[in-house]
């Protein structure tokens, strides 16, 4: 159990630095315009960043696929790869099993799961927060 335990914090760890690496690469492009973004091109940002974040999150369920992978001999790639995705986006179809010596990672990757995708959505509020402040100043709006 604490092989298990060991091996997820490895995980969490590896996709939390991505996490932090997009999620400051971000937020140093919003700080950096100078005008707020407005009609299609606030659009085509949030767009962009809906889609990077998708990206981030496949990457990152990438990343447990290759530990499954790795220690299920019994495996193949799509195998690993889809109780990935199914286990970070916290789905649980069961159709597919861990050995019972990993099973506890693949409870932990759910739990991952759920809080990558919450930072993932504070930083969209983040992103339209920050946007709409600098328009409202423009516009000598007063924010209540």
């Amino acid at each position: 159990m604490l092989n298990q335990l060991l091996w997820a914090l490895l995980l969490t760890a590896i996709t939390v630095v991505m996490h932090s690496g997009y999620s400051a690469i971000t937020i140093k492009q919003l700080a950096k315009a100078q005008r707020p973004r407005e009609g299609r091109y606030l659009h085509f940002f949030l767009v962009r960043v809906v889609i990077e974040l998708m990206l981030l999150h496949s990457a990152e369920t990438i990343v447990w696929a290759w530990f499954y992978e790795w220690k299920n001999a019994e495996w193949d790639w799509n195998t690993s790869l889809y109780f990935s995705v199914v286990s970070f986006a916290t789905l649980g179809y069961g159709d597919v099993l861990l050995p019972p010596q990993w099973r506890l990672v693949g409870a932990l990757q759910s739990l991952v799961g759920v809080l990558l995708a919450g930072w993932s959505v504070a930083l969209l509020v983040a992103v339209l927060q920050t946007t709409l402040r600098k328009k409202a100043a423009e516009s000598n709006i007063p924010l209540e």
